[in-house]
């Protein structure tokens, strides 16, 4: 369980794997909130790419993808546990 709290606060997956926030590390969100992912050009410098929660698609748009060791910022209008459950075989 990774909490997210109320307010902006910086996060990374607990799981190291590569994938999209909605449909592999399975980001909770409500309608407003906001992540952000910095992307490196890989020529000292980069931006910073907004996802917003939506109320309509019922999540994160765009579908970002966080790769391992990569972190983000979040911005949440209320508290909300990001938990992962995942058997290793």
């Amino acid at each position: 369980m990774n909490p997210l709290p109320e307010g902006f606060s910086t996060k990374g997956a607990l799981v190291p794997q590569a994938g999209s926030i909605n449909s592999v590390h399975l980001i909770p969100g409500e309608p407003g909130d906001q992540l952000s992912i910095y992307i490196n050009n890989l020529q000292g410098g980069g931006d910073y790419i907004l996802s917003t929660f939506s109320r309509t698609d019922n999540a994160w748009v765009p579908d970002l993808i966080i790769n391992p060791g990569q972190g983000f910022w979040i911005q949440k209008q209320h508290a909300q546990n990001w938990v992962r459950v995942f058997y290793v075989n």
